[in-house]
């Protein structure tokens, strides 16, 4: 059986696979390096710009209302303009108002509020993308409310304007255009009774709404002008002024704040039917979020729940769980899932990996056994899975998410028709290695050399791919035993000891010569990336091996900025890439580092909660808008992992949990139908009722380990019946099955926040 893995493969495979043509340059290898000096200079603080995502599942776009009050579709921008034709800001200090509203929780929707228009007007501005539920491509339009608040009016005025309604096709930054976004150098513009036309089509709608007066403030009556009586053509980049936005009459009134209304669309991508009417456009506004919100509601209820009692963390993991089971669009009759709602409409393997694991962990078998099976669509004819150029990480991905699918719940046929595809994957993996140790040198039993042209930005033998194939193989193995073909897995087994040792003891080498930790590259150069995953996810090294802490250390003294990683020059922060150090942290006891770096991610957060990729010195994105679907997969793991990992056969409990766990009545963390690797897990953990101690109510499939958070010490641990269970140290252990257990605490006076 042994001898199939080591079947005859043209050795070309390598270079066709690996995308490059030659080895790096010295100049080259010079400039890929990060120089120590690169990062020793302070830049200060990265003000992080606002953008919220309005979208919903099954949507084939979604709009970003970006930092200057704008919002962009992806091929269109409509802006709210003063009476001088400048963007309204409607950041009120980037002041998240939706999480009073309830809007974080129920639907991706936003307010934002401004008083710069001029003469004392206010600005109220909410908008959401309507959604009915399904997967159906009805959620493409963005329905926009604006409330114009005027000064109190003292003596009658006759009907003035108090904005305008400006469109675009393009913009210089920030702007990432849709695949389907209509492209032309220039357009022809035309208003049609509030109806903006582009070329023919309709891609905006204006019209006034009536507010009823009340005892606090009249409501007065709108008008939506067209600002010119016939079309303009202006350049792509050109914001053309088209609508003005008017009163009628107003009376006199001693009332403050007279209210002014309008209801706006964004059409889809590529507009629609000159006379076309938006799906909602009988209901109100108000009447149209909440049916969104019921659908949302719906959607969310499904799989596990986690309640955590840190209320920015809460809205970073609810806004991170929308984003993963709605950020997905049909084509052709097929789900497909994306990397984010605009920039990046596809999933690779890089990213599609971890968000299957996360969906998986969520309790969505349903939704990560799709993006799975998607997945399994980019493997090569050879065995290889390859998504893009040179990644050949890709592989050992494939099978990693496999075998997270599987351990978490997920559905036994689809595993039982993919570990086909997988094993096809593991070969490829096991003959690469063959001819790599028959070409011998430095690179000996590696995987091919490559130029992935993205993260490690470098062409050489990336680490990262083989940790990667690592994690993947030992991943498979169990599936494959679990199916009867004990010699296969016995075969896996054998490969992944061999290819371990190989790993590591080039690894070693590599760090020698370039005088530090897990290097990303064996050449040298290369920016940091594959290789911060070999404890967490990959398992090639122990959390607390002394290669793994010394990389945390080099990387939190000159690739650290703001509490985040750097990516490529020190004005530039990453979101995400550093979450698998945070996770090897954890792992290893290192509490107060875990507890630093979260902080520091919350810190950088959109208002929502949401998470970017990489954001510049003046914390612009460029292309690359959040929100962003890695960050969010890799965001629930990190949390989840805070409240229960497994470590061997048992769980470990509250090992990130925050230390106000038990502070007050209202800092419960409670979670629910929780997969993990043995079972679903119930878990809830709450100040006592008589306000002394503490109680933990679980249902546990495997035996668990708890390690509460400081400054608190676990003195005693005592089930329902009075019996005790052994505390050391302040840890214990609790047996599997269901049961309540009361914790009493050592007196206050010294607990440290620490190891």
């Amino acid at each position: 059986m042994r001898n199939a893995w080591w079947t005859v493969f043209a050795l070309a495979a390598a270079a066709q696979f690996a995308g490059c043509s030659g080895p790096q340059s010295k100049d080259a290898q010079d400039d890929a390096r990060l120089h120590l000096d690169d990062f020793t200079t302070a830049v200060g603080t990265i003000p992080v710009r606002r953008v919220d995502a309005l979208f919903a599942p099954g949507g084939h776009s979604a709009t970003a209302w970006l930092g200057d009050g704008t919002l962009w579709n992806g091929d269109v921008e409509l802006a709210l303009l003063d009476l001088a034709g400048r963007p309204v800001p409607l950041d009120d200090g980037l002041a998240f108002q939706g999480r009073e509203l309830g809007l974080h929780r129920d639907a991706p929707a936003a307010i934002r509020a401004s008083t710069s228009g001029g003469g004392g007007l206010r600005y109220t501005v909410r908008a959401f993308a309507p959604w009915t539920g399904g997967d159906a491509d009805s959620a493409s339009w963005t329905r926009v409310a604006l409330e114009v608040t005027l000064p109190t009016v003292t003596s009658e005025r006759s009907s003035f304007a108090v904005a305008r309604i400006g469109l675009r096709a393009a913009g210089e930054s920030e702007h990432p255009l849709h695949p389907e976004a209509t492209p032309a150098d220039s357009f022809r513009y035309e208003v049609r009774e509030g109806r903006l036309l582009r070329d023919g089509r309709l891609v905006a709608l204006v019209r006034a709404t009536v507010v009823a007066s009340s005892t606090e403030r009249p409501g007065l009556k709108g008008r939506a002008e067209p600002l010119e009586r016939g079309p303009i053509i202006a350049p792509a980049l050109r914001r053309v002024p088209l609508i003005s936005l008017e009163t009628d009459r107003v009376p006199a009134s001693t009332l403050p704040g007279p209210v002014l209304t309008f209801d706006v669309w964004l059409a889809p991508v590529g507009g629609v039917s000159a006379d076309l009417e938006p799906p909602d456009a009988a209901l109100s506004f108000d009447a149209s979020f909440a049916r969104t919100v019921a659908a949302w509601r719906a959607e969310m209820a499904q799989g596990a729940t986690m309640e955590h009692p840190d209320p920015r963390l809460q809205a970073a993991l609810v806004n991170a769980h929308r984003l993963l089971v709605g950020n997905r669009e049909r084509r052709s009759g097929a789900t497909h899932f994306l990397g984010s709602p605009f920039q990046y409409r596809d999933l690779y393997l890089r990213d599609g990996a971890r968000v299957v694991h996360a969906l998986a962990l969520l309790g969505r078998a349903d939704l990560a056994g799709q993006a799975l099976t998607s997945l399994y669509e980019f493997q090569w004819p050879g065995g290889a899975f390859l998504s893009q150029r040179g990644q050949l990480d890709g592989t050992g991905q494939a099978l990693w998410a496999l075998g997270s699918y599987a351990a978490l719940g997920g559905d036994p046929a689809l595993v039982d028709r993919l570990v086909g595809p997988a094993l096809r994957g593991a070969r490829w993996i096991a003959l690469q290695r063959a001819s790599a140790t028959l070409r011998g040198g430095p690179a000996a039993g590696l995987l091919p050399y490559a130029d992935p042209r993205d993260n490690e930005l470098a062409r050489g033998h990336l680490f990262g791919n083989d940790a990667w194939a690592i994690a993947g193989l030992e991943a498979l193995a169990p599936l494959v035993r679990a199916r009867g073909r004990a010699a296969t897995a016995d075969t896996l087994a054998a490969e992944i000891r061999a290819y371990r040792v190989r790993l590591l003891d080039a690894w070693d080498a590599a760090a020698r010569r370039q005088g530090r930790a897990l290097p990303p590259v064996l050449e040298g150069g290369g920016r940091d990336w594959g290789n911060l995953s070999a404890a967490y996810p990959c398992g090639v090294l122990a959390a607390d091996d002394a290669r793994v802490v010394a990389l945390d250390r080099f990387l939190r003294a000159y690739h650290t900025r703001d509490g985040l990683l750097t990516y490529g020059p020190s004005d530039s922060v990453h979101h995400y890439l550093g979450f698998d150090r945070t996770q090897a942290a954890l792992r290893r006891g290192d509490r107060a580092a875990f507890r630093a770096d979260l902080e520091a991610i919350l810190d950088h957060a959109q208002p929502d909660g949401s998470g970017f990729e990489f954001a510049s010195r003046d914390g612009r994105y460029g292309e690359n808008l959040p929100p962003h679907g890695t960050f969010a997969a890799m965001f629930v793991d990190l949390v989840r992992s805070s409240i229960v990992y497994e470590r061997g056969d048992s769980l470990v409990l509250f090992a990130g949990a925050p230390a106000n766990l038990a502070a007050d009545a209202s800092a419960g963390l409670v979670v629910r139908a929780l997969p993990t690797r043995f079972g679903a897990l119930d878990l809830a953990a709450r100040i006592a009722p008589d306000g002394v101690g503490a109680v933990i109510e679980a249902t546990l499939p495997v035996p668990a380990t708890v390690a509460w958070p400081p400054p608190a010490r676990v003195r005693a641990v005592i089930d329902s019946n009075g019996t005790p269970r052994p505390v050391t140290d302040g840890r214990f252990t609790l047996p599997a099955g269901r049961a309540t257990w009361r914790l009493e605490f050592e007196p206050a006076g010294g607990g440290e926040e620490g190891r």
